[in-house]
């Protein structure tokens, strides 16, 4: 059972997020994509990239699979639980689960994630481990972002 909520992120944070993505063909992953706007918005401005989402509450995701079929866009919504995702595959992961989800997220991206990928949170922190770097935006939520050392 998921303890996280519906959160949507703003456009002011999918671009901010949208900034600290590689060049290149990279492959990112939207967990917890709720209705899709911020993986249709990334696979729209960077078509180089392999753009995913992955919800696990039914409505939520057929909404996005749904605007993402409408708008012919080349990200990729599945319906599914994080939690039992392959980490090492993507270089970069967003999240905008709840405070609850966080350490398990943690626990989960570092036994994963290649060295050098990130980890990008909306809002909520990681107990214990300070983020690399924190992008304040006026009136919004702030970006978290941590540079994964590897996995253990």
């Amino acid at each position: 059972v998921s303890r996280v909520p519906l959160f949507l992120s703003s456009r002011s944070v999918w671009v901010q997020v949208e900034a600290l993505v590689p060049g290149g063909p990279v492959r990112v992953i939207d967990l917890g994509s709720g209705l899709g706007g911020f993986v249709i918005h990334l696979a729209a401005e960077r078509p180089e990239a392999a753009v995913e989402g992955i919800e696990l509450a039914p409505l939520a995701w057929i909404c996005g699979w749904l605007r993402a079929r409408v708008t012919r866009s080349s990200a990729r919504l599945r319906f599914g639980d994080y939690r039992r995702l392959d980490f090492s595959a993507y270089d970069l992961a967003f999240a905008f689960l709840s405070p609850a989800a966080m350490p398990d997220l943690w626990a989960q991206a570092s036994a994963g994630m290649r060295a050098g990928s990130l980890l990008v949170s909306c809002e909520f922190e990681i107990p214990g481990v300070p983020p690399a770097r924190r992008i304040e935006l006026p009136g919004q939520r702030p970006v978290l972002v941590w540079t994964m050392p590897g996995p253990r």
